[in-house]
């Protein structure tokens, strides 16, 4: 499960349907540090959560880098062995590696990079919530085809990119034009966010490790490894949005300028 763009899913609507499954809840937080959902931090609600720490992110570490958290202290040991190229961590009667795996682990540059950026992290999210509002704000007051989006109710968003729903009915034009069009005026946008990974070359062509099918071939495997899934919301939901680039140090003077691009344009492609 993924906060896309920092905006918090639908945790209640995802843990009940998991609870009924008997599913673990895994927070992709990527893009979603210090986002909260009803008052409480996104990556604490899942049995874990990974946050990436790339240079890029709100938390930074230095070029790439990541973070994971549990409250499940039999997970995190798990976790750790995983990172560490299976070293035996908590397992008193262990000798040698205990699991194949890469060594994944940071370094102390990387740490103090990190350690300086997190005090920085409530500054940094504050100041993109209130450009986001700003936004939402003066779209609602000024435009007739395009909304921010501020996410679901009793949510705060972290807002690592600006995400705009488009409707499309009243302009003359389709998506990509009026997307196009932004970018003229010197707008940071893109007209697509869609990324199906049931779609990537290596699942439709079942080539993970090799020829070997896996983990399709596996005999742990219950699904059904001829599947092929068409994703109509996910489909809809991107074709009603575009997204922007947002950046912590943005003024008045920079949401001035967005607007401006976005009245111009839809002002001439309105019907």
């Amino acid at each position: 499960m993924a906060h896309i763009s920092g905006h918090p899913c639908d945790l209640d609507g995802i843990l009940a349907l998991a609870a009924t499954h008997d599913l673990p809840v895994i927070e992709d937080c990527a893009q979603a540090h210090g986002a909260t959902y009803k008052g409480r931090k996104v990556g604490t609600f899942g049995r874990i959560a990974a946050f990436s720490t790339m240079s890029g992110k709100h938390h930074a570490t230095g070029a790439q880098g990541g973070v994971v958290y549990t409250s499940d202290e039999s997970l995190y040991w798990q976790a750790r062995r995983a990172s560490d190229r299976g070293k035996p961590f908590n397992l008193a009667d262990a000798t040698g590696n205990v699991i194949a795996s890469q060594n994944l682990n940071s370094n102390e540059l990387a740490c103090a990079i990190g350690r300086v950026q997190l005090t920085k992290l409530p500054g940094i999210v504050a100041a993109r919530q209130r450009i986001a509002d700003a936004l939402a704000q003066r779209c609602a007051d000024q435009l007739q085809s395009v909304r921010f989006d501020t996410g679901l109710p009793d949510t705060r968003g972290a807002y690592w990119f600006g995400l705009f729903q488009i409707d499309q009915d009243k302009l003359r034009v389709d998506k990509q034009t009026f997307v196009n069009a932004l970018g003229a005026e010197g707008i940071p946008v893109g007209g697509t966010y869609y990324h199906a990974p049931t779609e990537q070359p290596w699942a439709v062509q079942r080539k993970v490790f090799g020829s070997s099918g896996y983990p399709w071939t596996s005999p742990h495997y219950k699904g059904d490894p001829d599947a092929v899934y068409a994703l109509p919301n996910a489909k809809a939901a991107d074709a009603a949005h575009f997204r922007m680039t947002l950046h912590e140090r943005f003024t008045d003077r920079e949401v001035d300028d967005i607007m401006a691009a976005l009245v111009k344009v839809e002002q001439a492609y309105l019907r």
